[in-house]
């Protein structure tokens, strides 16, 4: 999953993109290789504008806001199993899972307070930026030897995973 920046599609216009590739190849009579890859990105675009009036005790206040929010998520997947059969009673397994998420959210905002004479009250302006990385990877090696008596077997595994995060943010 990527860096969740933002509340999700709930509002504005949304962009979503996916596309994968599966290989599944016999290399030699003993070797099988099944990768997979995967991408996906979904982008966000909210532009706000809002006009408000509040009466309190006979006076009234007006107020404007303008917003553009953009968020950018994008996911890439890599999938590899290598099985290899050493002989009738042993093979290896190699699993490894790579995944790349990147993000960004953007919102640019100002609004504008006028009293009930039009007279500016006061005036805000919002202008927030972020990023975000992650790269994770895991993998495994499994041995697995089966001996001759039924029902009894050997199976030695290995693992690494590792994962790294990245984020930055500007108001």
């Amino acid at each position: 999953a990527g860096t969740p920046l933002s509340e999700g599609p709930s509002n504005g216009f949304v962009n979503t993109d996916a596309a994968g590739l599966n290989l599944n190849q016999h290399i030699g009579k003993k070797t099988k290789l099944n990768a997979s890859y995967f991408y996906s990105r979904i982008r966000k675009d909210l532009d706000q504008v809002i006009m408000r009036e509040n009466i309190v005790s006979e006076r009234s206040f007006l107020s404007d806001e303008n917003e553009d929010e953009t968020s950018i998520n994008g996911n890439h997947r890599l999938n590899v199993t290598m099985d290899h059969k050493i002989d009738s009673s042993q093979n290896l397994r190699l699993r490894a899972n790579l995944s790349f998420n990147d993000s960004e959210y953007s919102l640019l905002g100002n609004s504008q307070t006028f009293d009930g004479f039009g007279e500016e009250a006061n005036t805000s302006l919002r202008d927030n930026l972020a990023f975000g990385e992650n790269v994770s990877l895991t993998s495994s090696l499994m041995y697995r030897k089966k001996f001759q008596k039924v029902g009894r077997s050997l199976t030695a595994t290995a693992s690494f995973g590792t994962s790294a995060d990245n984020q930055e943010a500007h108001q």
